[in-house]
């Protein structure tokens, strides 16, 4: 009976410290191979086309990507999530791929996070309703216990938009929402686009970021971070959007606007 119970312990105890940690997967489907270097160390002995890392305990990393030939360019991230929304751990995928203008760039695929916290961790939905002047916001927790709770805020904002949204897109629409922007040939045609797509969905911050790292011109990320601060369902959360923008002037430039 105790050796039962110290078995059972040992697999628990094992099973609670998979579940606190994430993977990370980063692809490309050119054959270009890369170098992987998380928080300044490389990880890989040789270079690989389709890289695969687990036991991560951190929510985020420092990333830099060294291609093997000379010709292609190097991509940095100052903070890459390896968690969900909601801190949960689970597997991030990455995919390399080169944009409009030949540049190599990292997109975000989807994230799969641990079944066991799929069941424990409270499911948020979402919606707003979003008028010129002043706007709404109810947000619907379903927790595991089965209870409901719902809180309603009220704000005025001059800058807000006609908006009816209670939207939450999945994996792959949001995968086509970045590829019809990054299709779009002119930067301010994928900027209207991308205003647009984020007025009409009620989109997180990671998911903002990742339509800004779609843009070339650091000033077109800062104008549409901006506008899609108001349309954010995770403002607290908003900081991750830093890490799209390269000059410190622009960081201080949207922290300033968020704050004022």
């Amino acid at each position: 009976m105790k050796k039962s119970l110290l078995t059972l312990s040992l697999i628990a105890l094992a099973f609670l410290s998979f579940a606190d940690q994430s993977s990370l997967r980063i692809y490309t489907e050119e054959y270009t191979p890369f170098y992987i270097y998380l928080n300044g160390v490389r990880q890989n002995n040789s270079p690989t086309v389709d890289f695969e890392m687990n036991g991560l305990t951190n929510n985020s990393y420092s990333l830099r990507i060294q291609f093997s030939s000379p010709f292609s360019n190097t991509i940095m991230k100052n903070h890459l999530l390896v968690v969900d929304n909601y801190g949960r751990n689970g597997e991030a995928i990455y995919k390399v791929k080169e944009n409009n203008h030949g540049k190599k760039v990292l997109r975000f695929i989807r994230f799969d996070a641990h079944s066991n916290f799929i069941q424990q961790q409270p499911i948020y939905s979402s919606c707003g309703n979003q008028y010129e002047g002043n706007s709404s916001n109810t947000t619907i927790i379903q927790n595991g216990n089965g209870n409901t709770v719902i809180y309603t805020s009220n704000s005025t904002n001059n800058n807000s938009y006609g908006q009816n949204s209670c939207n939450s897109i999945s994996p792959n629409q949001f995968q086509n929402m970045l590829n019809a922007i990054d299709n779009e040939t002119f930067s301010d045609d994928q900027l209207q686009l991308a205003k647009r797509m984020t007025r009409s969905n009620y989109l997180t911050a990671i998911q903002i970021k990742s339509i800004a790292d779609v843009f070339t011109f650091e000033n077109t990320r800062l104008k549409y971070l901006k506008f899609a601060y108001q349309f954010c369902r995770d403002k607290n959360n908003y900081w991750v959007v830093n890490d799209a923008l390269t000059f410190s002037s622009s960081k201080r430039e949207l922290n300033q606007f968020i704050l004022h």
